[in-house]
């Protein structure tokens, strides 16, 4: 019997990166073998999406996790893993270090009480500090330090990338992206006849949005009768200079803002939509991580852009997605361009890119490895 508790974000949450997480809960919990515990702690601790609640699954929440509460709230995580620990084996499986101090402390706890501790890295953190405004003395040492340290305390590593796995080597593996099974059944029921563009995300610099806009502004005229959807907890000040370039742009009437989406809602839309964008920048801290999306995309069916970043070209070929150049605008313009005007084309990538998503991004597959190495350790 293995007992697996699982922090520290909501596994029922419609977020991007904790969708992948579900995806793989969604296998792993008809292990019999396995008993999940959901850990929440603090920023994640109310957000759940009722819609992928999983109803044998256990659920934790420490809503006060911070660095001036440390003592109290490290005791109290302490006394909730020896509580569940079972007589078999008891694994803490932690989500994306960044750079709260008190993550290492809690890894190191869980071990002293006969824990293994086993981590999901998606991102270079220090990647990012280093080269934008976010860099500041402290976030920079501190996630250092955490990244560094990660390397020894950690009995395994799942990395979402190659670059990733390069930086931990000592007992990693790769794990890469995801997607939700039913996707690849869904069927579509679209109320308009214009082509679909979908872009879903967290807006955050490396996706390049900006880009996808001012190629909207170059296209319309020669291509009139489609619409641009975008998707995401999108954050109030990246909102009002989104808006403020559609209006600039005058693009008004192709671009819906959906704001966050239920997972229902979300899955609605795309399997609605005819082409998915994945517009990222060339950034390392781009390249560092994978577009979770690309695998619902894929599983979808949908006729896909993507920027030729990181490990996708690993996975995929120009048979399955059209690749464009993220430091050359007019390859995504006239990608858009190809595909709205060429529904062969687009049937050709949906099934080619369908294939591959099955073939490399199986949770199915995944969570048995995920299972096999828990049993290794």
């Amino acid at each position: 019997m293995i007992n697996l508790i699982i922090a520290p974000i909501s596994i029922s949450k419609g977020n991007v990166g904790s969708m992948r997480l579900q995806y793989l809960v969604n296998e792993l919990r008809k292990n019999r073998e396995l008993s999940i515990t959901n850990l929440i702690l603090h920023r994640h601790a109310n957000e759940i999406d009722k819609s992928y609640y999983n109803t044998d699954v256990s659920y934790l929440k420490i809503i006060n996790y911070k660095l001036f509460s440390c003592v109290p709230n490290l005791l109290t995580i302490l006394r909730l893993l020896k509580g569940k620990k079972i007589a078999g084996k008891n694994i803490l499986y932690y989500y994306d270090i960044y750079y709260n101090p008190l993550d290492i402390f809690l890894l190191l706890l869980a071990k002293s009480i006969g824990y293994k501790v086993v981590l999901d890295e998606i991102e270079l953190y220090h990647t990012k500090l280093f080269n934008s405004k976010e860099n500041n003395f402290f976030k920079i040492l501190i996630i250092s330090i955490n990244q560094i340290t990660i390397k020894f305390v950690a009995n395994h590593v799942f990395c979402i990338s190659y670059r990733i796995f390069d930086f931990f080597k000592r007992k990693s593996s790769l794990l890469t992206i995801s997607y939700d099974t039913k996707l690849l059944s869904l069927k579509s029921h679209k109320l308009h006849n214009k082509i679909s563009i979908l872009y879903s995300g967290s807006f955050a610099e490396k996706d390049n949005v900006l880009s996808l806009l001012s190629a909207v502004n170059k296209i319309r005229k020669s291509c009139s009768e489609f619409i641009v959807y975008l998707t995401g907890k999108c954050p109030e000040k990246t909102k009002i200079s989104l808006i403020n370039v559609i209006q600039k742009f005058k693009i008004e009437n192709y671009i819906i803002l959906t704001g966050f989406l239920s997972s229902i809602e979300y899955q609605q839309l795309l399997v609605n939509s005819d082409i998915c964008v994945v517009p990222r920048t060339n950034s390392n801290f781009a390249n560092a991580g994978f577009p979770f999306k690309l695998g619902e995309y894929l599983s979808a069916g949908k006729a896909v852009i993507a920027s030729n970043t990181g490990d996708i070209a690993k996975y995929l070929t120009e048979e399955d997605v059209l690749f464009i150049n993220p430091l050359n605008n007019y390859e995504l313009e006239n990608a858009l361009v190809s595909l709205i005007s060429n529904k062969n084309l687009r049937d050709k990538l949906s099934y080619n890119g369908k294939q591959r998503a099955i073939e490399h991004f199986n949770p199915i597959k995944q969570s048995k490895n995920m299972i096999d190495i828990f049993n290794s350790l």
